[in-house]
């Protein structure tokens, strides 16, 4: 079998890493929706983890869609990003 080109060799270390995260994140009881290793690190969504979980992430991308406002949070996590949605009605409180 020959050597893979950089480019392949990337997407093969990018989906390597981003194995191993699904299969901690399933230990954990989380659920992945996504995977996308086109960057230079993996990013892989998820459901909202649950409000005490071991999961804190920092804000990364907010908008407003109608009454509602669409956060992106996104935390570092064993050499990938992980991203989650949190979409709440304006005027709501964020949860403590």
């Amino acid at each position: 079998m020959s050597a893979l080109s950089p480019g392949n060799a990337a997407l093969n270390s990018g989906l390597t890493a981003a194995m191993a995260v699904l299969h901690r994140l399933d230990d954990m009881g989380l659920t992945a929706k996504g995977i996308d290793v086109r960057g230079g690190r993996p990013v892989v969504q998820i459901e909202p983890p649950p409000i005490h979980s071991f999961v804190r992430g920092a804000m990364r991308r907010r908008e407003r869609r109608g009454n509602a406002l669409h956060v992106v949070i996104a935390a570092p996590f064993h050499g990938v990003q992980i991203e989650w949605d949190a979409v709440r009605p304006i005027g709501e409180p964020e949860p403590a």
